[in-house]
């Protein structure tokens, strides 16, 4: 298929379906691209507003290089369309990630900027939306567009990498609706579906929207010598290192079940001179060899001096927490052993309902799976995360509605999925 052969089909499609006067077409052989499905795409994205429009942040690509994938790079211009459009647009596609999008247009010839629509529900259309631009044939005349995220290679030249882990080339990807994020979100999510990494992102997504944060995601171990895990603190360094002033860890299977802000929790804490805010564990036993006096799923922290020593040391200073069971986990267990003082004058261990609530699909605020790896875990949770996120989109912070709709689903769908919580 030539490059115009494609724009022409695209923009039959989406005019004879938008109502739009017909636009004269030279090819008139019949491509493999589905007229409905663009038409289903582009009106969905160009004519309706997303629910959790998002946007890369600058410079959350690239660890280790200072490059993307290739030798040419992308920055989000804004939540932007081209009025345009018809004229730039090369190709259309649905692909699911923006990095999918970012892939096409590097492999496409003359493809110098894109349109992607990130979350599911932009008007009924599904996450993956794709738009390919060439401007060489014209400037881009943007317009504000709540569905579509704009992508330029020109707007790339300046944008800084994070620092790189030692261990790693892996990326991470950063997203917010806000300017200026005020709390970054951080998860690792390594080895799980599709349907489970859609299911996260919209999840964190409705809680970064409602406050002003932003999320980001490592999708590859930061430690290959060691378990997935430990990553879980390399990814804090990089952030930190990257001068993220503040930063709430969430396991990859924890998620929102309410949308509340986490000064709710913590922000006395921090008020009263602490550097990061833990949470207990589920202990029905104290007296178990398995007790632990914090768990690590959740935990909420400011970028200090101190914190960034503390990650360095309990990565660095314990190898018999190496290979245990709670890995990270264990590392902090075994500084606050051995340094109580210090630990106890920079952090905080406040119970774990709500903020981190431990081996559960219910909560008044998040959820957390927990119980290590084990097969067909995050099979068994995407159910809860895709129909929680639902009823969030729903009813918002409305919490006695949230409340009552997730008791209504999880009695539904106990009649379909096994229920090992």
């Amino acid at each position: 298929m030539t490059h115009e052969t494609a724009r022409c089909e695209a923009i039959a499609a989406l005019s004879s379906e938008s109502q739009e006067p017909n636009v004269p077409c030279e090819h008139g052989a019949v491509t493999n691209i589905s007229r409905w499905a663009l038409a289903i795409l582009a009106l969905a994205s160009y004519g309706l507003v997303a629910a959790v429009p998002w946007r890369e942040v600058a410079g959350a690509r690239g660890l280790g290089t200072g490059r993307l994938l290739g030798d040419r790079r992308f920055e989000l211009v804004g939540h932007k369309g081209c009025s345009n459009w018809k004229e730039l647009t090369i190709e259309m596609h649905s692909v699911g990630s923006v990095e999918a999008c970012r892939q096409l247009c590097r492999g496409v010839e003359g493809c110098s900027s894109f349109n992607h629509a990130f979350i599911s529900g932009c008007g009924g259309a599904t996450a993956g939306a794709c738009l390919l631009f060439n401007n060489s044939v014209g400037e881009c005349q943007h317009e504000e567009k709540g569905c579509w995220d704009l992508y330029s290679e020109e707007a790339s030249t300046s944008v800084p990498a994070l620092a790189a882990p030692a261990q790693t080339e892996a990326t991470v990807e950063c997203f917010s609706r806000s300017a200026s994020p005020v709390l970054t979100i951080v998860t690792v999510a390594v080895g799980m579906s599709a349907e489970f990494i859609d299911a996260l992102r919209e999840n964190r997504a409705l809680e970064a929207n409602a406050f002003g944060y932003e999320y980001c995601e490592f999708t590859h171990s930061l430690d290959p010598k060691r378990d997935l895990a430990w990553s879980k603190i390399k990814s804090l360094q990089a952030l930190l290192a990257r001068g993220r002033k503040r930063l709430v860890w969430m396991d990859a299977d924890a998620f929102f079940v309410r949308l509340r802000r986490f000064d709710e929790f913590t922000k006395a804490y921090f008020d009263a001179g602490k550097d990061i805010v833990f949470t207990d564990d589920k202990n029905d036993d104290n007296e178990s060899a398995f007790f632990s006096p914090v768990n690590t799923g959740v935990m909420d922290m400011v970028n200090t001096e101190w914190t960034r020593g503390f990650w360095e040391s309990c990565y660095n200073d314990f190898p018999e927490a190496i290979n245990h069971r709670y890995w990270d986990q264990e590392a902090v267990i075994l500084f606050r052993e051995r340094r109580l003082e210090e630990f106890d004058a920079h952090a905080a261990i406040i119970p774990h309902e709500p903020l981190n609530s431990v081996e559960s699909v219910t909560s008044d605020f998040i959820a957390h799976r927990a119980a290590g790896h084990f097969e067909n875990k995050y099979v068994e949770i995407v159910p809860y995360v895709l129909q929680v996120n639902r009823v969030m989109r729903e009813a918002g912070s409305d919490a006695s509605l949230v409340a009552s709709k997730f008791r209504l689903l999880l009695n539904a769908m106990s009649d379909k999925f096994k229920v090992i919580f």
